[in-house]
């Protein structure tokens, strides 16, 4: 790679500082997750699955959910309801490598298929709730 001697060296103060890694949070649901990134914007969470740890069904209210299954299997489930009940719509095992999305205001579900799987989750915008539970 061929640098420019006219283009200004960056001194150590002009590099990007990364901040340390967040510590990993036990979820009163059995999980453990680790927050990687959140403003309104946006947020991003690491979460990582024991066997049958569950979610429970629940909503992101208005965030727009993309979930990438990083290793493991997990299962998803989606809701709908009916006379005020949830009634199961969709399920379907995803693997490693595999996308899943949840709309605004979807119910939906996410167990975990032996005892090492892993996610990423990506919320737009970020949920209001982060510095607590996912």
């Amino acid at each position: 790679m061929f640098i420019s001697p006219d283009l200004p060296h960056l001194g150590a103060a002009a590099r990007p500082r990364w901040r340390a890694p967040q510590p990993l949070v036990e979820h009163p649901l059995g999980y453990v997750y680790r927050p990687l990134w959140h403003n309104r914007c946006w947020e991003v969470l690491s979460i990582f699955w024991g066997d049958r740890q569950t979610s429970k069904p629940h909503c992101h209210q208005i965030s727009f959910n993309l979930t990438r299954v990083q290793s493991g299997r997990i299962l998803e489930r989606k809701y709908r309801t009916s006379g005020g009940q949830l009634i199961v719509a969709s399920e379907r095992v995803l693997t490693a490598g595999q996308w899943t999305w949840t709309l605004p205001f979807q119910v939906h579900e996410l167990i975990g298929l032996g005892d090492r799987s892993h996610t990423l989750h990506f919320y737009f915008p970020g949920r209001k709730t982060t510095a607590r539970h996912p």
